[in-house]
């Protein structure tokens, strides 16, 4: 037997949910009318602040001194990225005090340009056949560029000069140094086989020979003279240049100050001024009247 139907509507007034939720907003859009009526009726209060706040975000460029900021490019093999940073945070805290001078080995009159320095790590490889060369940027921000290149000296030396890359260094030479000797003994036996070759020789007709002996393919031992005599060039080649940082691109000199860049401070005056106008105009303001039936009862 089928239960009993109900006689009656079940249906849910969907009126008495949505009410309050119509209320509030009616509130909330009430509320947005009375903020914008306060505006209105405080604009001068408003343009004021805007126009004060602003004002004094451009007088900035009057009272903040300006700044050359200038970035050069550098590359070493032996000094670790984290290590270039933290000598360059080093000479960044000192940046303005007379221990700059000392450290660089520049006068206390250049020291004193430098208001800060600041390291950039090159994530790409300068040299695809060379992953130990790696390259790190150092931007500058100078008082004057007068004594720029002074300066970039100093930084270059800073960098070469540490312990712990002439410990490096050395490591480097002395390694260097006793390949070139092992090269040269190569070199040395290359040269006493290859006189024995020659005249081993025995000439023949149409510009060829033939070898007494044993037999020695004198082609290859002149190929491996050649390849021993390339060897000694490179060592030589790098022993002459063991010096590590090496300057990609130097610091560029500036004839105007580029720091801070004034036009963007005046723009973010403006929007703070903007936000500070639009929330303190209604509580600075004199508010208008409000109507009791502008805000509608839950």
């Amino acid at each position: 037997m089928e239960g009993k139907q109900p006689t009656h509507s079940e249906e849910i007034d969907l009126f008495f949910i949505f009410r309050p939720i119509g209320a509030i907003l009616m509130r909330v859009g009430a509320g947005i009318d009375y903020y914008f009526s306060v505006l209105r009726a405080n604009l001068l209060l408003f343009f004021a602040i805007v126009f004060i706040l602003s004002g004094m975000g451009f007088c900035l460029r009057y009272i903040i001194p300006g700044s050359y900021k200038t970035q050069g490019i550098f590359a070493s093999r032996l000094l670790p990225e984290s290590y270039c940073d933290m000598l360059t945070d080093n000479l960044n805290n000192h940046a303005g005090e007379p221990v700059v001078a000392s450290l660089l080995h520049i006068s206390d009159a250049a020291a004193d340009h430098i208001r800060k320095i600041e390291m950039v790590p090159v994530k790409e490889l300068l040299d695809s056949k060379d992953s130990t060369l790696h390259g790190f940027s150092l931007i500058l921000i100078l008082k004057k560029m007068d004594s720029l290149a002074v300066i970039q000296r100093g930084l270059l030396g800073y960098y070469e000069n540490n312990e712990y890359s002439r410990r490096r260094k050395e490591e480097r030479r002395s390694a260097l140094l006793s390949l070139r000797q092992d090269i040269m003994a190569k070199i040395s036996s290359l040269d006493s086989l290859s006189r024995i070759v020659n005249s081993s020789i025995v000439p023949r007709s149409a510009g060829q020979g033939i070898i007494l002996g044993q037999p020695i393919d004198p082609v290859n031992v002149y190929k491996a003279q050649a390849a021993y005599y390339e060897q000694k060039v490179t060592i030589d080649s790098n022993i002459a240049n063991l010096d590590d940082i090496q300057t990609v691109q130097p610091f560029l000199p500036l004839s105007i100050p580029n720091s801070p860049r004034f036009n963007r401070l005046f723009g973010i005056s403006f929007l703070v001024a903007l936000g500070i106008a639009l929330i303190m105009t209604p509580v600075w303001g004199k508010k208008p009247g409000v109507r009791a039936d502008s805000v509608p009862a839950i």
